[in-house]
């Protein structure tokens, strides 16, 4: 046997010998250590964001954290939607590690998501919209923030949206809207309007935001 038989391990190696020896002790019902999980890279929740298009039955995502400041990118994974859904590039999805797959000779995990209600059709994703008409039927294109460099950019598709309260919207507003169906919900707290139409004249209302 020779005298120096040693060996190095990279990143990679570490997170597979990582996750084997937590599929282990999850089948024993040996609970594993929260901090040392997370640093293995091997957390059975998480955030996700889709970065690439559906291939293969999976999407292609990145996982992410805050730090209380910023969003921290880790590891590369993929994405797919428990129901059949289609998943949209650059939003974040809350999914569920269930199991692991080979690309390129690099193990990722899968991580399932619910963005929606079965039969391939969006169900509860979330988005940032910008009004583009406050016109019936209100329209919106999906706006995406830029935490480096601190700024949005503006898609350029319109969605039908819908104001639950029968709010108001001003054009150039952007607001958090949850898909349904086909339309984007949105629901405004009414104290914090701008205006409502009064006998058929427009009243300023102060609200509370």
């Amino acid at each position: 046997m020779p005298s120096n038989s040693g060996f190095s391990l990279d990143y990679d190696s570490v997170v597979r010998i990582a996750r084997a020896v937590w599929e282990v002790e999850r089948s024993l019902g040996i609970p594993g250590e929260s901090e040392g999980d997370k640093d293995s890279g091997v957390r059975n929740t998480r955030l996700l964001e889709v970065n690439g298009a559906l291939s293969g039955g999976l999407y292609p995502a990145i996982c992410k954290d805050h730090d209380g400041t910023n969003w921290v990118y880790s590891e590369s994974c993929f994405a797919v939607d428990s129901n059949g859904g289609t998943l949209t590039v650059g939003n974040t999805y809350i999914g569920s590690r269930t199991r692991s797959v080979s690309d390129g000779g690099v193990a990722k995990s899968v991580f399932t998501v619910q963005a929606s209600g079965g039969g391939g059709t969006s169900g509860s994703t979330f988005v940032v919209v910008k009004i583009t008409s406050a016109l019936p039927p209100l329209t919106g294109v999906q706006s995406t923030y830029n935490e480096i460099s601190k700024t949005w950019s503006d898609g350029t598709t319109n969605l039908t949206l819908v104001e639950a309260n029968g709010n108001n919207i001003p054009v150039g507003k952007r607001v958090l809207a949850m898909k349904s169906g086909n339309v984007y919900i949105i629901g405004l707290d009414p104290m914090a309007v701008t205006s409502v139409v009064c006998n058929g004249g427009t009243l300023t209302v102060v609200g509370r935001n």
